[in-house]
């Protein structure tokens, strides 16, 4: 019965499914109780637990998202593993601060007038980009603030997942951490009970569909949507610096992290120049012939023939329309490959603007005036993510401020890489509520105790504590 409540795929049938997931909620639910009242050394002892099994597995892990998309093994490690130990570190650091419980208050003391506690059973529902990141991030933060946790990896990465999911029943308690595998039936099944809190991350269709399910529940639920990234490169940005912060964000995985921009937005005065610069950072990167990009094995392939073809298709449609391929444009279908790709003077109205796709192909926009850059703005409405490459930063923030939720200015590569993941301190609050907190005063009779006697009675009730456990 622990295998099946650790891993459950969508062989069985779905009411089958259906009661496993309710046994895996209702076992999850008594453990998150049980966690209320755990102190921070519970906390640390799982994250630690979690740590140990990421590192026992890393190499299959690794081996797992080159089997999905062929991505370099030193690729994986910067795109992937280094946000995943960063956030770790973090958690662990902020686990110490967040679970101290209350203590008697003296007049020399700080005690903490807010306690976090984990919300209880947590689902994390999550999309094929950043196959390993953007999973175990979400699970490392509902840990850390105490609670349990189901995941549903993506059925696009069958490779990765199935590397999760032999992770989690090999090292970890299913009480703590279960996994389902499956397509969207499973992951609809899961939706359907009553979780203390999920995330979800996927397509706005998929995600509008969602809400009107949890309408009645709307602050146990967040919907992170695969919105599009606008970049924008201005007269006074450096082209060699701009080009290479383009190139590594949008090329590396084959543009399949959705970080870098999906769309550029280039001033007419450096147009010629930075589209140059942009060349010679692809070919710096995988290559400077088509042959040493094909069989370079630092680049990596599309995930499927599905994906391959919705972005040739994208492509020829921008180019039947007067798009000009300055960059690449070679397609083979063999091995999924899709050459580093540049598309200048694509027209407003062509589906790869309007359309985010998971691609190593660039549409570049060109604009003369602010005027043509409120212009192009507003068609693309509210943006998730905003990446201005210029030097005159005030100038250009109040210009673009209002079209998205966040506007990076001359974003390093650990900025970018973050583009569907929330840091920890906001993940942290997310998967918690807070718990006004009364510190206690001391009665009548502990007054009349001496001070040492007081701290010894804490020292030997500290130690039993741990004795208990």
């Amino acid at each position: 019965m622990a295998s099946i409540l650790k891993v459950v795929s969508n062989e069985n049938p779905p009411a089958v499914s259906l009661t496993v997931m309710q046994q895996v909620l209702h076992r999850q639910q008594r453990r998150a109780q049980e966690l209320l009242n755990a102190n921070r050394r519970a906390h640390q002892r799982r994250l630690n637990q979690f740590q140990h099994a990421l590192k026992k597995h890393q190499t299959a892990l690794t081996e797992a998202v080159h089997a999905d998309i062929k991505a370099h093994s030193a690729e994986v490690a910067v795109v992937e593993w280094a946000p995943i130990f960063g956030a770790l570190k973090e958690a662990q650091q902020l686990t110490k601060q967040w679970h101290k419980k209350p203590r008697i208050q003296r007049w020399f003391s700080q005690t903490p007038t807010v306690r976090h506690l984990g919300r209880g059973c947590c689902l994390v529902v999550c999309a094929w980009q950043q196959p390993l990141a953007q999973p175990l991030i979400h699970c490392i933060a509902a840990l850390a603030a105490g609670n349990t946790v189901v995941l549903k990896p993506s059925h696009k990465t069958p490779n990765v997942a199935r590397a999760l999911a032999h992770m989690i029943e090999l090292e970890l308690d299913p009480a703590d951490v279960a996994i389902f595998l499956g397509d969207a039936r499973i992951a609809s099944g899961l939706l359907s009970l009553k979780f203390d809190y999920s995330y979800v991350c996927g397509h706005n269709a998929a995600l509008q569909h969602i809400q009107g399910q949890w309408k009645n529940a709307a602050d146990k639920l967040h919907m992170q949507a695969l919105r599009p990234v606008v970049g924008i490169v201005d007269t006074s940005a450096d082209p060699e610096q701009a080009a290479k912060q383009i190139a590594w964000s949008r090329y590396r995985y084959s543009g399949q992290t959705d970080s870098g921009p999906h769309v550029l937005l280039v001033h007419e005065g450096l147009r010629h120049r930075f589209i140059n610069e942009l060349k010679q950072a692809g070919e710096t990167l995988y290559g400077q012939t088509l042959g040493r990009q094909r069989y370079n094995k630092a680049y990596a392939r599309l995930r499927d023939n599905e994906q391959f073809e919705q972005i040739r298709k994208l492509f020829i449609e921008a180019r039947d329309h007067g798009a000009k391929d300055t960059i690449g444009g070679h397609f083979f279908q063999r091995d999924f490959f899709i050459s580093p790709s540049v598309l200048v003077d694509v027209l407003d109205s062509a589906k790869i603007v309007k359309t985010p796709s998971s691609g190593p192909v660039l549409p570049v926009l060109v604009y003369d005036s602010p005027q043509r850059l409120d212009t192009l703005l507003n068609q693309f409405g509210h943006v998730h993510c905003i990446n201005a490459y210029t030097r005159n930063a005030e100038e250009l923030m109040q210009q673009v401020g209002n079209h998205s939720d966040e506007v990076l200015v001359n974003p390093s590569h650990s900025q970018t890489a973050h583009n569907l993941i929330a840091p920890m301190t906001t993940l942290l609050e997310r998967f918690s509520v807070r718990q006004p907190v009364q510190p206690r005063r001391k009665q009548w009779f502990e007054k009349l105790r001496p001070p040492w006697q007081e701290r010894k009675l804490e020292w030997l009730q500290r130690w039993l504590r741990r004795l208990s456990q």
